[in-house]
């Protein structure tokens, strides 16, 4: 039975106060002023009293924060955020604490939610709370500098943030910085003044030097506080003051040479027993007695630690209980540096030995990582399959990524199974063609008989690939052979199955659900919400909105594991989520899934680039937010090209954002060729296999990015044909949500071409399906253009109810609430314009362009060209010189 990896409880532990450090009152000044920031930020290189700084605070003040020590491991999301909640449980603050438990339930939700839902009970507690997160220069990871950002600027007025890093971090720095939030304490700030230098040295140094070897021992060591401990603790060893004094003038070198100069003279002075010690126990990031006892294979740890502290040999007290430990890091990292000096064979039996005690407690990472250490593939491996399925079945890709990285690529061929799952962990990731072509190549060094493994992980590259009759061919294959044992991989294939080899839609719906309930009671979470996923995929292109929004959020709920942990696979239901609500022109929702989506999810590229920045960049585009929208549209590209399995995601990647471009306005630099963009796949039977979920992905995508560049071109003749086309086949497969999108282009080519019947009829076959799910947005994309033409349909009875809602929801259109507000002129009734309108319509009097009026205004140019159409349907009129002489005889204007 798999074990849960346990949460290293020192991470939550204040370090202890030195017994020799010196009160540094300006610098515990600026962290009690800070009290009205909502973020400190201690940033300054290693060795510079960072912590210390905390220490003597936390002493003067009896605050007691919330503590969490940071390490690389923690950029996985799901890791942090568990992390976080519990240093907050850890510190056990009366009301907090109460409140966290009787709320325990809301802390499994989607990593955002989870924030959110910890902020509210920091809100409700009302108690002064300060969170410190210390070795922040760790984190790197895109959604958790995400869920910081997210957690300062929601913070509640009784809490505040102090982060501890050698690097500053990528967060809002200059926006917190400009609004007041941020309150910051550098290099300089942290240097010793002389003045604090020489009362340092006077507490610590048993001699009584002269002011002049104090200032030359100062201005050597720079004000930099590790370096003066550790000069303290080289010349008290010497004999007497000449000696130290003497020792002070050859002292020389930068700050580096310093450190391992002060250091080789600390270590040469201390007993055998105790160098051996400090070397082998250096090979532990943090320690206790116990774990000294096993690796060393001795029973007097404790005392041992014990005099390392008395000491003060640079070991820091992690709890109050002196129990766990480590050294401080620069001196850690010298001792290991020296480490080639000791016994070979001693050290690789410390490691090993390490990751027993860690994997008989449970710490599975721990374990896995000195075995690593141990140059101990064999265990490492052991380790690794024990807990493959554990991190995959919970989509914790970037973890499994990690570990297997460091095994040799040699040593992967007697361990198949993780070469199928690190082959579908880079598929997932996005990752380059050739890594995925070493593991497979690996995997046929094994000559498996029946190449199950690497038979389904071809079937998967074919799809992504779009070879459907090589994955179809493939399936046949391994249907014909008995399968392996192994029940992550079936309940792939399960999926890959139902994707492609079922004869309908019917079919594979039902095929999708059954393979998500397997691999759920399989304990396959990651398979279980994907195909669930993609079941609400196929409603939805039916035109299914509300059941596929049912169906995502089934799967976004199956993403609450145990009800403590939410999933990065529920990344894909919040992505598809957010394409709905794009859809009902909820524009504000979709932003927040999407991005949400993005956040929970870094490792699951494909989905990314495939789908999530694009969608992103559309909604982003409806909120005039065009920087954003290019910058998720250049992300998405990237990544496209760096995942070069197939060729596939770069041109529908580069299709969707040819369409972007347009939606912009702009006149994009098509890089797809014409020859590209006009041919035409041969025609599928997709009554013979399903293949509709893909269809928009190869061959329609082709044929309606090109009708798009048509129209954009003015070239509406021969758009005409391309739409039609489009049209039938997805009326043919009763595709509802493609009928709505190509019958709504198809009808705005017949208008600019002049031909309204045709155009009348296509927008109202675009307003009878879209009215059953209320989808808005894909009319509001064709901005101004399109609102005669719904107003005509309006005034021939073609669904005017839902024409109406369409036009009412066009962001620049006005309601008039009261008929008083109406003004009669001669024999019309004229809506009053609306402030924006009026300001317009004065610049538009002065002779002002529309680009002009957009750059006066800080407008979009689509936003003014929208104002000015409601202007000319408001006065009735058809051209400026008409707008500004009926607005002056009307009093508009003045």
């Amino acid at each position: 039975m798999e074990k849960e990896i346990r949460l290293l409880q020192t991470k939550f532990f204040i370090p202890r106060i030195s017994g020799n450090l010196i009160h540094r009152k300006r610098l515990t000044q600026i962290l009690a002023s800070g009290k009205n920031s909502r973020i400190i930020l201690v940033s300054a290189p290693a060795g510079f009293g960072k912590t210390s700084l905390l220490s003597d605070w936390i002493y003067e003040t009896g605050e007691k924060p919330v503590w969490l020590t940071l390490d690389n491991n923690d950029n996985d999301p799901t890791r942090f955020m568990d992390y976080l909640v519990n240093a907050f449980i850890y510190r056990k603050l009366p009301v907090l604490g109460k409140l966290l438990s009787e709320n325990r339930s809301q802390f499994h939700g989607n990593l955002p939610q989870q924030m959110e839902s910890l902020l509210n009970c920091i809100l409700d507690s009302g108690e002064t709370i300060t969170l410190v997160l210390d070795d922040f220069q760790h984190i790197h990871s895109q959604p958790i500098l995400g869920l910081i950002n997210f957690y300062i600027e929601n913070l509640p007025p009784n809490a505040r943030m102090i982060i501890l890093t050698r690097s500053d971090p990528s967060l809002n720095l200059a926006n917190w910085r400009a609004r007041g939030y941020l309150e910051e304490i550098r290099q300089t700030d942290l240097c010793f003044s002389f003045e604090e230098a020489s009362e340092y040295f006077a507490c610590n140094i048993p001699f009584n030097l002269s002011r002049e070897h104090l200032r030359s021992l100062y201005y050597k060591i720079e004000g930099w506080p590790a370096g003066m401990l550790l000069a303290i603790n080289a010349i008290t060893r010497q004999g007497n003051k000449t000696d130290a004094e003497k020792f002070i003038d050859t002292f020389k070198g930068t700050n580096r040479f310093i450190l391992e100069y002060l250091l080789e003279e600390v270590l040469n002075n201390q007993p055998e027993q105790i160098r051996k010690f400090l070397f082998y126990t250096s090979l532990l990031d943090n320690f206790c007695a116990s774990l000294c006892d096993y690796v060393l294979e001795k029973n007097d740890s404790q005392a041992q630690l014990d005099l390392l502290e008395r000491s003060n040999l640079f070991i820091v007290p992690l709890d109050s209980t002196r129990t766990w430990y480590r050294y401080h890091r620069l001196f850690s990292d010298l001792l290991k540096s020296l480490m080639g000096f000791q016994d070979r064979k001693k050290i690789l039996r410390i490691h090993k030995l390490a990751s027993e005690w860690y994997e008989l407690n449970g710490d599975y990472s721990e374990a896995i990582e000195h075995r690593f250490f141990a140059n101990d593939n064999e265990n490492a491996a052991r380790l690794i399959q024990s807990q493959a399925k554990n991190v995959l079945n919970r989509s914790q890709f970037f973890t499994f990524d990690n570990w297997v990285r460091q095994l040799p690529r040699e040593y992967l061929v007697s361990h198949q199974d993780l070469c199928a799952y690190y082959a579908i962990t880079l598929i997932v990731e996005g990752r380059p063609n050739h890594e995925i072509r070493e593991i497979l190549e690996i995997m046929d060094q094994k000559k498996n008989p029946d190449n199950f493994d690497q038979t389904i992980i071809r079937i998967f590259l074919f799809i992504l690939q779009g070879n459907f009759p090589e994955a179809i061919k493939n399936i046949k294959i391994i249907k014909e052979q008995p399968p392996v044992q192994d029940e992550f991989l079936m309940n792939l294939l399960d999926m890959l199955q139902a994707i492609v080899f079922e004869k309908d839609a019917n079919s594979t719906f039902n095929q999708l659900l059954t393979t998500s309930r397997r691999a759920k009671a399989a304990g396959n979470y990651t398979v279980a919400i994907t195909s669930l996923s993609y079941a609400g995929d196929l409603v939805k292109a039916q035109g299914r909105l509300h059941t596929a929004h049912d169906i995502y959020t089934e799967a976004l709920q199956m993403s609450q594991l145990d009800k403590e942990t939410y999933l990065p696979a529920g990344g894909i239901p919040l992505g598809n989520l957010g394409e709905l609500y794009y859809k009902w022109n909820r524009l504000e929702e979709a932003e927040q899934f999407l991005r949400r989506s993005l956040e929970l999810s870094p490792s699951l590229e494909i989905s990314h680039f495939f789908s999530v920045l694009t969608t992103l960049a559309r909604v982003e585009i409806a909120l005039d937010k065009y920087d954003e929208a290019n910058i998720l549209m250049q992300k998405a590209a990237a990544l496209a090209q760096q995942f070069d399995a197939t060729e596939m995601d770069d041109f529908i990647v580069a299709c969707r954002i040819i369409q972007l471009r347009l939606l912009m306005g702009e006149d994009p630099q098509i890089e797809i060729s014409e020859d590209q963009l006009t041919y035409t796949n041969p025609s599928m039977d997709f009554n013979n296999s399903w293949l509709l979920l893909t269809m928009a992905l190869m061959q329609e995508i082709r044929q309606l990015t090109h009708a798009w560049v048509l129209l954009h071109k003015k070239q509406y003749a021969q758009a005409i044909p391309l739409l039609t086309d489009l049209l039938t086949r997805a009326s043919n497969n009763h595709l509802e949500d493609y009928i709505i999108q190509y019958a709504v282009l198809l009808a705005m080519a017949y208008h600019m071409n002049l031909n309204e019947e045709e155009a009348l009829e296509n927008i109202g076959i675009a307003l009878k399906y879209a009215q059953k799910e209320d989808q808005i947005q894909v009319f509001l994309e064709q901005g101004i253009e399109i609102m005669d033409l719904l107003y005509a349909a309006a005034k021939r009875g073609i669904e005017p109810d839902f024409a109406g809602r369409v036009l009412s929801r066009f962001p620049q259109m006005d309601k008039i609430d009261h008929q008083e507000k109406l003004i009669h002129y001669e024999d019309e009734i004229i809506e009053p314009l609306s402030q924006r309108e009026t300001e317009i319509l004065e610049l538009i009097s002065q002779g002002l362009s529309n680009q002009e009026i957009a750059l006066d205004l800080h407008l979009s140019l689509s936003t003014v060209k929208v104002h000015t159409y409601n202007i000319f349907r408001k006065l009735n009129v058809r051209s400026r010189i008409q707008a500004v002489s009926k607005a002056r005889l009307i009093n508009f204007l003045s």
